[in-house]
C-alpha cells in the first residue's frame, strides 16, 4: 500500500514539474505576436506588447503595452501589465484575478473574485471587487475614452473632446457584493484626484485652465444601499460639481432603484462662455449659473429631470 502511494506521489510530481517546465520554457514571444494580433483584429485597436513572460505560480506580465487608434489619436501606454490567478481561490470554488497597471510612474490594482459556478451557468457577476490607485495618471484613459466615443449628434462629444482633464487618482475602493440577498452587499469608496487640471485652455475653447482644489468621490455600501457622500465634490475657482443620493441594490441589477443628483455651479470666464448651456438644459434662458440634474427610477429605466 505505501509502495502504491509512493508511486503515485511520485507520478503527481512527475506531473507537477513537467507542468511547470512547460509553463517556464513556453514560447511566449510567439504567444506575445498572435496576442497582439488577435486583440488588435477584434477590438479595432493597434495593440502591441512589448515583452510576455510568465509569473509564478499562475500569472502573466507584459511590459510595454501600447493601445493606440486606428486614426493615430492618442492611445493608451502601460509599462507593466501583471495579471494573477489565486491558486487559493481555486480551492474555494471561485476565480480570483488580480490586474495591475504601471504608467507614468503610478500604479492601479483591480482585483475581481468570480464565483465558478456563475462562470459555468453563464452568468458571471463578481463577489468582490477591490481597487487600489497609487498616484495612477488618468489622463490618457479619458482621452481615450472620448476619442473611442461615438460623436454621432451628440455635440457634448465633439465639445469634451476639445478639452481635457489631467490628474493623478489615489484611493481605494472595496465592495462586498451578494447577488442573492443584496442586502447583505457591503463595502465603501475613497477615490481622489490629485494634481486634478481641467484644461479649457485649448484654442478651440480659449479659457483659462482650471486647476481642482478638491477633487473627490466618497461613498458607501451598506445593508444594500449605496450612499453617495455629500463631501463628493470636484472644486475650482470657477466650477463647483457636488454629488449626492443613493441607490438600492435589487436581486435583479435592473430593478434597482436610483435617486441620484448633481449640482453644478459656473462662474467667471466659464459662465460668460457655458451659461447659455444651463439655460438651455433647464429651459430657462435667464439662468446662466447652476443647475441640478437628478436621476430617479429604475437602472434599467432611469430618468433624467434638470431644474
Amino acid at each position: 500500500m505505501k509502495k502504491t502511494i509512493g508511486i503515485i506521489g511520485l507520478v503527481g510530481l512527475f506531473l507537477i514539474s513537467f507542468l511547470v517546465f512547460l509553463y517556464l520554457t513556453f514560447p511566449y514571444e510567439v504567444l506575445k505576436e498572435t496576442v497582439s494580433v488577435e486583440l488588435s483584429g477584434k477590438t479595432g485597436y493597434n495593440i502591441q506588447i512589448g515583452e510576455l513572460k510568465p509569473r509564478l505560480p499562475l500569472g502573466i506580465q507584459a511590459m510595454n503595452v501600447h493601445i493606440d487608434l486606428k486614426d493615430g489619436a492618442k492611445g493608451l501606454h502601460f509599462n507593466k501589465v501583471i495579471a494573477d490567478i489565486s491558486i487559493f481561490s481555486l480551492f474555494i470554488g471561485s476565480i480570483s484575478t488580480e490586474l495591475e497597471l504601471d504608467s507614468g510612474g503610478g500604479q492601479l490594482d483591480l482585483e475581481i473574485d468570480i464565483s465558478i459556478s456563475d462562470l459555468i451557468a453563464g452568468t458571471p457577476f463578481p463577489n468582490d471587487v477591490t481597487l487600489e490607485a497609487k498616484r495612477f495618471p488618468i489622463d490618457d484613459l479619458i482621452s481615450f475614452a472620448l476619442n473611442t466615443a461615438e460623436d454621432g449628434s451628440n455635440s457634448m462629444v465633439g465639445l469634451l473632446k476639445n478639452i481635457g482633464l489631467s490628474a493623478k487618482l489615489d484611493g481605494t475602493a472595496a465592495i462586498d457584493l451578494n447577488k442573492n440577498n443584496p442586502t447583505q452587499s457591503s463595502g465603501a469608496i475613497n477615490l481622489k484626484l490629485n494634481d486634478a487640471l481641467l484644461i479649457l485652455s485649448n484654442p478651440m475653447v480659449g479659457l483659462e485652465d482650471q486647476a481642482f482644489k478638491k477633487a473627490e468621490i466618497r461613498a458607501k455600501v451598506e445593508s444594500g444601499r449605496v450612499v453617495i457622500d455629500k463631501t463628493s465634490q470636484f472644486i475650482s475657482n470657477d466650477l463647483d460639481i457636488g454629488f449626492g443620493g443613493r441607490v438600492d441594490l435589487k436581486s435583479n441589477l435592473a430593478q434597482s432603484q436610483l435617486n441620484l443628483e448633481a449640482s453644478i455651479k459656473l462662474g467667471g470666464e466659464i459662465q460668460k462662455v457655458f451659461g447659455w448651456v444651463i439655460g438651455s438644459a433647464t429651459k430657462d434662458p435667464a439662468r446662466d449659473s447652476e443647475c441640478t440634474i437628478r436621476v430617479n427610477g429604475l437602472m434599467s429605466q432611469p430618468n433624467t429631470t434638470i431644474f
